[in-house]
């Protein structure tokens, strides 16, 4: 990313990848209930409450 000053405004210029990647945490941020989901998945994580690739998909990685 690279930041530009000029006299009727900043400006930032970024890759198409990064701009892409933003775009999509920002779709994500914005349906209802997706924080919420990301931060219980984090609780089950963290309290070891896992599957195994096996468990889920029912054939071995």
């Amino acid at each position: 990313m690279s930041f530009a000053q000029h006299k009727a405004g900043d400006a930032i210029i970024m890759s198409s990848d990064d701009y892409e990647s933003l775009q999509e945490t920002l779709f994500l941020l914005s349906q209802p209930g997706f924080k919420e989901s990301l931060s219980q998945s984090e609780t089950e994580i963290n309290d070891g409450e896992l599957l195994s690739f096996e468990d889920v998909f029912k054939e071995p990685q």
